[in-house]
């Protein structure tokens, strides 16, 4: 792979694009990224295309192009060194994650769990699902 050294290296590049996170609204995408770093529109869709981020960080690990991917589903293989970052920093995306940590025994630990199982039993959270994970 060529030594990258400024976003609009990537256009030297094979891309690799996940397409299924092209057309959500998500942000972890190649328009994403080409907006952020002012690169020409007109270039962003060519490189090779994926049905599912997996299967497109497979590509990049095998040394078919470079990808781009949320650092939840990449931080593990870039630690082991099977990916790399190309490039320092990180984007935002339009999708944010929450953790609840309660200390052992607190008093609120079993109304919490209940309320959460109760919301993930509720018709709105299948709308959700549905939505963004089919039926």
């Amino acid at each position: 792979m060529r030594p990258i050294a400024k976003p609009a290296d990537i256009l030297l590049l094979t891309r690799i694009l996940d397409v299924t996170a092209e057309d959500d609204e998500s942000g972890t995408n190649w328009r994403t990224w080409f907006a952020h770093h002012r690169l020409p529109m007109d270039s962003v869709e060519r490189g090779m295309q994926f049905n599912g981020a997996a299967i497109a960080l497979e590509a990049a690990a095998g040394g078919l192009g470079v990808a781009i991917a949320r650092r939840s589903l990449v931080g593990e293989e870039i630690r082991s060194g099977r990916l790399v970052q190309v490039l320092p920093g990180e984007i935002t995306t339009n999708w944010s994650h929450y953790a609840l940590a309660l200390p052992e025994g607190s008093p609120l630990r079993e109304p919490l769990n209940r309320a959460l199982l109760k919301a993930l039993e509720s018709p709105a959270w299948r709308a959700i699902q549905s939505r963004y994970l089919g039926d």
